[in-house]
């Protein structure tokens, strides 16, 4: 676990990571480096609470490939400046090789330097995409350049048509919110992703408390079951019996980046038709 570090004024990226697989980081501050504020290779991270502005150079503000499949969660990737040949690009994400993004609960929002905000490209490898949920993305799903016919998974609770994040002074590093800014109290209204003042998730680095939940498994409004995430648990639809329909599982992932204590101490179902067949803690986090 990486947490409480700066990664800034580094004559190259800010923040590299070579196939390190999951692991989590938490309030990292990476800006004004010269190549881009963070480079993930077949890694996946769950990152939280933390902030990629102001970076510049041949990268954008982060770029995912080879199979980097991170977690974006209460994040402010924003005004980050490539320096590019490329007639069109992305200054804040570039997604190559497999590589699939999820967002939830953060800002992307470009500097203008390039035509898109965030950019899946096929330039080898296989498919990639990315995921929105209560978040905020310059020019909505406009703001997305891709290469491929599928990979945009535009989810809940999404902020459109922002025209300013309107941040405190992004010239001077400060990408607080200002009281009137549209990302406040708009993340996503399940209560454990409430601020410290147990407030609603504030959108952008600021919000929340470390704490990411999300169920994956089959779709139980489908009839074969394909797969979906779900961030907002508070009323999770788990589907129903019927005849010749197969059963639906799903596995609860619960991260804490935070400094509080989480602890699962009981699980209650309405019938017998639920059960959880394993329970793995990974780590002490």
């Amino acid at each position: 676990r990486i947490s409480n570090v700066n990664c800034s004024y580094n004559t190259e990226t800010g923040f590299f990571s070579h196939y390190t697989g999951s692991y989590q980081i938490s309030n990292m501050n990476s800006f004004d480096n010269e190549n881009g504020g963070m480079y993930l290779v077949g890694s996946s991270p769950v990152i939280s609470n933390s902030k990629i502005v102001n970076n510049r150079g041949s990268e954008p503000g982060v770029r995912f490939q080879s199979g980097s499949n991170p977690m974006i969660v209460n994040c402010t990737i924003a005004n980050n400046r490539l320096e590019s040949n490329y007639e069109e690009s992305a200054s804040e994400i570039i997604a190559i090789a497999e590589s699939n993004p999820l967002i939830e609960n953060s800002i992307i929002w470009g500097s203008g330097s390039q035509s898109h905000s965030i950019y899946l490209a096929n330039w080898w490898g296989g498919e990639s995409s990315v995921r929105f949920n209560y978040s905020i993305l310059l020019d909505d799903e406009a703001g997305i350049l891709n290469d491929f016919e599928t990979g945009i998974y535009w989810g809940v609770g999404n902020i459109e048509s922002v025209q300013d994040p309107l941040f405190e002074n992004t010239s001077e590093n400060n990408f607080q919110l200002l009281s009137s800014s549209p990302a406040i109290d708009l993340g996503n209204p399940a209560n454990y992703f409430n601020d410290n003042d147990g407030t609603r998730n504030d959108i952008g680095y600021e919000g929340g408390q470390g704490i990411f939940l999300y169920a994956r498994g089959q779709d139980p409004q489908t009839w074969n079951g394909q797969e979906i995430y779900a961030t907002n648990l508070n009323d999770f639809y788990m589907g129903y019996a019927g005849v010749d329909r197969s059963s639906r599982t799903f596995e609860l992932h619960i991260i804490n980046n935070g400094n509080q204590n989480l602890t699962l101490s009981n699980w209650t179902t309405l019938d017998n038709q639920f059960y959880i067949t394993n329970y793995q803690n990974e780590s002490n986090d």
